[in-house]
């Protein structure tokens, strides 16, 4: 494996209290998202997983957990 290749994972939180947008890293078009007592969740199209739809959970709209 070349290690040249490998990317690091996109993280926005850059440690100091500031966050490099985009926060997700990705497109994910036409989203909707809903609270739930203290969390929320979004869930977005998805033209390449069909017939499954991403969906996002976070407790602080910071950090997001994909849920499959």
């Amino acid at each position: 494996m070349d290690k040249t290749k490998i990317h690091k994972m996109w993280i926005a939180d850059q440690g100091d209290g500031t966050y490099t947008n985009p926060i997700l890293y990705t497109d994910y078009s036409d989203p909707d998202a809903i609270r739930v007592g203290e969390d929320y969740f979004m869930i977005a199209s998805s033209f390449c997983n069909t017939p499954a739809v991403p969906l996002l959970h976070s407790k602080d709209l910071e950090g997001h957990q994909l849920h499959h």
